[in-house]
């Protein structure tokens, strides 16, 4: 395997310092950074919990599958089974289907990102290389998934896993032009100077709350994410609006992004209140019906009459001894809520996860 040593450093600056983007691949270089911008807090979720840059997920993520996001990091096969192609059986750990942003940690784990320190420029290059495979090396040229699409691509490509063809030419835009690409959007800044990795977010410990806290910390952090979730798989099918009728599929979406139990996408315990709280007591959920006694992460029902349920919310904290901080699906993100009336009704119950 290549080593970044002070030659390859070497070698890598003069490339980075002589290549632009040629002037054919311009608009194809920038349709592949709408799509990147597009998802960007998907990206720097994964780099939250990795300590990889987000753009460097995103053009490797660009790379083996142009921004598929029902694909595996790895090598762009599908999320519904382990991987097929090379590396095989990925992610070792779950059971399919996997979610991206679960792939993806366990894409750059496998290869080894997690532990590095130095997100140079050069050492980014070298990385997106190591993804790929170092085999252009023994043929003499460079690897068109870092230099396509820019001034010095060179002849010859893999056109299959293991099989080299010389006089192939790439016409796809590899990660170095889309990297210049952002830079010069100023959508990233490289700083030179190598900092220590942050340290990956630690799984939570299976103790009594731990799963609700891990929950409500998500749902409040990326409320975009579970918000394009549900805009994704609920308002087209039913509902015209995610805010219309939406209320139990937040809930569900902001419970399956942090990989916790839920009744199957679609069927009426992930859409219907009454139906959602009987699974949850059936699944060893506890009912609480002390206003007082509410804790962060508990799912909470209201209506207007005491048979009649018609709003779901998750309780983050009280404001007041009646006013409390929640999260749900009529306004974007942490928001108050009166729970003893309101348009929605009169706080009825909740129910705490196991």
């Amino acid at each position: 395997m290549s080593k970044f040593d002070e030659n390859k450093k070497a070698k890598l600056t003069a490339l980075w310092n002589s290549a632009v983007i040629r002037q054919e691949k311009m608009g194809y270089c920038k349709n592949n950074i709408d799509r990147i911008l597009k998802s960007k807090s998907r990206y720097e979720l994964v780099a939250s919990k990795t300590g990889c840059p987000w753009y460097v997920i995103a053009c490797i993520h660009t790379m083996e599958s142009d921004c598929d996001f029902k694909t595996h990091l790895h090598n762009g096969d599908p999320l519904s089974a382990r991987t097929y192609h090379v590396p095989a059986n990925r992610p070792k750990i779950g059971n399919p289907p996997f979610t991206w942003e679960e792939s993806a940690i366990d894409a750059l784990g496998y290869d080894g990102f997690l532990n590095e320190k130095d997100w140079s420029i050069e050492h980014i290059l070298y990385l997106f290389e190591k993804y790929n495979g170092f085999g252009y090396e023994s043929h003499g040229c460079l690897s068109t998934y870092v230099w396509a699409g820019s001034s010095v691509q060179t002849k010859g490509r893999y056109v299959a896993d293991g099989k080299f063809d010389p006089d192939s030419w790439c016409d796809r835009v590899g990660c170095a032009a889309m990297l210049k690409m952002l830079i010069s959007m100023k959508e990233v800044v490289i700083d030179e100077t190598p900092k220590p990795q942050p340290e990956p977010i630690p799984e939570p410990i299976p103790e009594p709350l731990n799963h609700a806290i891990k929950f409500v910390e998500f749902f409040n952090a990326h409320y975009d994410l579970v918000r394009k979730d549900v805009e994704h798989w609920f308002a087209g099918k039913y509902s015209p609006t995610a805010v219309k009728n939406g209320c139990v599929a937040h809930q569900w979406s902001a419970l399956n992004l942090c990989k916790l139990p839920v009744p199957k996408q679609g069927s009426m315990e992930s859409i219907n209140v009454d139906y959602f709280f009987a699974w949850c007591l059936k699944n060893g959920w506890s009912k609480i019906t002390d206003m007082d006694k509410l804790q962060a992460g508990d799912i909470c029902v209201s209506g207007s009459a005491p048979d009649d349920f018609d709003h779901v919310y998750c309780f983050v904290s009280y404001k007041t001894p009646t006013i409390a901080r929640v999260l749900h699906n009529q306004q974007f993100g942490l928001c108050e809520r009166y729970l003893k009336g309101g348009s929605c009704g009169q706080f009825r119950f909740a129910v705490r996860m196991p």
